[in-house]
């Protein structure tokens, strides 16, 4: 990029910080400029107040860097706030072609290593987790090609070891060169190469063809915190390659850090990943036992997962035979995969092996339907609130924010209440919609009631239609079906299980004009009281009233 003379942009105060204004080209070339200029300038803070475009000229990313005399020792960062307010920066592009580095020549391996708008957000040296550095609600839209030893980009920065949130990359990504026996800083991400710190509620609508290391929507590789993000660009291996695609990120990978966790929480992918020799998954792949400390949760893919490669998994592919998932510091948990789109969630593929192993509450396969319908939504709620929003007959699939108003799901089940019973009926009903109770059946055995606990002590009466106004499970009750006609003498009338509770009819025996009574039950198991409202007319005498009541066995 040229240097070009520009008046210095206009700032604003903004909670104590001093902002640059850019609105032009040309501020924001001044800015570039500005940071790079000193390491007192790193933490130059910038609002953008239009949208700018840079007309396709090549970019060298934001960044102060500087090495010591040796050529080794490096200094690299952007410690300050850039607030895109909501703006666009397009026309970015990028392209880095270098056939081999002098190891001496260390601003070159930086050149090609952090290549996005910025080139580190943060501190490249620094141990708190977040660093300071902050990019926020901005979207870019433009091109990077890059083909080089060592190789890394994204549409936000190279490296993030700061904060990233609310942006949009709109930026096409391609890298190309063979990665077989490449080094692990070949990472390209819609977002960030490489994550070490937090993005958060970021979104990747670009194309990616690559056959470097790990390429993801989100990132190549995290080494952090990734929450609420999602992909729906597609993700495209090429022939040469041996790469890793994740929908959010391509691997997890890194050394353990006891300040943070490796989490990717709250995300999703609808994009296309296609792998040919490497592997492929809709959220991300596990990779390096250096990792002891992972966390998987509230996940789910609806993107198709294409290519030849046998090494494909609808949530995760986990590709190291020498290492085993510490579950005492791992945490996966209510992730979910459209099961057409690929034969197995979670993927154990070693050299030798490969093997599926989906675990319910961890990785689950759920049908279009269970999509369209709110189950998996409704499941991705569970003490989770105020993340997931569907409108049920318009969104295929549970999102961040509803097309329309988003629809409430309860979850009713009818549960058959014994050992060794079939499923329970579940239904996801969306509010003010109604649900059929079905007809219970068991061998052997009538049914009562239905009650809202397994004991049977909260009775309900419900039939034909009901309309739930919250989750709910029903529990059926069951009596002993008798094998003889009762006695009043028999000890055990009708062969009933001496030990299994007795339920009984409940009527009047007698009743006199004028008078109407009311049972809050007429069927009520041995031990369970009875309401009984009696409703007499204004001009009935009812000063020597009697009532009679009888009770018989159920069924009797």
């Amino acid at each position: 990029m040229g240097q070009e003379t520009t008046t210095t942009p206009e700032t604003e105060t903004i909670d104590g910080k001093t902002f640059y204004l850019l609105g032009t080209k040309e501020d924001l070339k001044w800015f570039q400029e500005h940071v790079s200029e000193s390491e007192d300038n790193a933490s130059a803070c910038a609002k953008l107040t239009d949208n700018i475009d840079l007309g396709n000229e090549e970019w060298e990313p934001i960044m102060y860097k500087e090495t010591a005399s040796t050529g080794i020792s490096v200094n690299v960062k952007y410690t300050g706030t850039f607030d895109g307010n909501g703006k666009t920066i397009k026309g970015l592009y990028i392209k880095k072609e270098i056939s081999g580095l002098d190891p001496s020549t260390i601003l070159e391996v930086l050149s090609s290593l952090y290549n996005g708008l910025f080139g580190v957000v943060g501190d490249l040296n620094a141990t708190a987790f977040p660093s300071d550095g902050e990019v926020k609600n901005l979207t870019v839209e433009g091109k990077m090609e890059c083909s080089t030893p060592v190789m890394g980009m994204g549409g936000i920065c190279g490296l993030n070891k700061g904060t990233i949130q609310n942006c949009i990359n709109k930026i096409t990504l391609v890298g190309t060169g063979s990665t077989k026996g490449a080094t692990s800083t070949n990472y390209i991400g819609g977002i960030c190469n490489l994550n070490q710190g937090i993005i958060n509620n970021c979104t990747n609508e670009g194309s990616i063809t690559t056959s470097v290391y790990a390429a993801g929507g989100i990132c190549g590789a995290n080494n952090g915190v990734i929450e609420k993000c999602y992909n729906k660009g597609a993700i495209t291996e090429s022939e040469s390659g041996l790469a890793a695609l994740g929908g959010i990120c391509g691997v997890i990978a890194g050394d353990e850090n006891e300040n943070k966790d490796f989490k990717i929480n709250n995300c999703f992918n609808t994009g296309v990943l296609t792998a040919n020799e490497g592997r492929a998954s809709g959220i991300c792949n596990l990779t390096t036992d250096a990792i002891k400390t992972i966390v998987l949760t509230n996940c789910h893919n609806y993107g198709n997962i294409k290519g030849q490669s046998e090494k494909k998994a609808g949530i995760c592919v986990f590709n190291n035979s020498n290492y085993a998932i510490d579950e005492e510091k791992t945490t996966i948990s209510n992730n979910y995969y459209l099961e057409s789109t690929v034969e197995t969630g979670w993927l154990y593929s070693y050299e030798a092996s490969v093997t599926p192993n989906d675990q319910p509450g961890q990785v689950e396969a759920k049908s279009e339907d269970a999509f369209a319908n709110g189950e998996v939504l409704y499941l991705l709620q569970q003490n989770n609130a105020g993340v997931w929003e569907q409108t049920i007959g318009t969104d295929d699939y549970p999102v961040f924010e509803a097309t329309s108003t988003p629809s409430t799901v309860y979850q009713v089940t009818f549960d058959y209440n014994y050992e060794g019973s079939p499923e329970a009926i579940i239904y996801y009903v969306e509010e003010s919609e109604s649900v059929t109770v079905p007809t219970m059946t068991r061998e052997g055995y009538t049914f009562t009631n239905w009650s809202t606990d397994a004991a049977g002590e909260n009775v309900v009466e419900i039939s034909g239609s009901i309309t739930p106004d919250a989750s709910v499970t029903y529990y059926a009750q069951w009596q002993a079906e008798q094998t003889e006609e009762p006695g009043d003498d028999d000890d055990n009338p009708g062969g009933i299980v001496p030990d299994a509770p007795k339920y009984y009819n409940i009527y009047e025996e007698e009743i006199c004009e004028g008078v109407t009574v009311e049972f809050s039950r007429d069927v009520v198991k041995e031990g369970q009281s009875v309401l009984v409202t009696v409703k007499v007319d204004e001009e009935f005498d009812a000063t020597k009233m009697t009532l009679k009541f009888k009770r018989s066995l159920f069924g009797y």
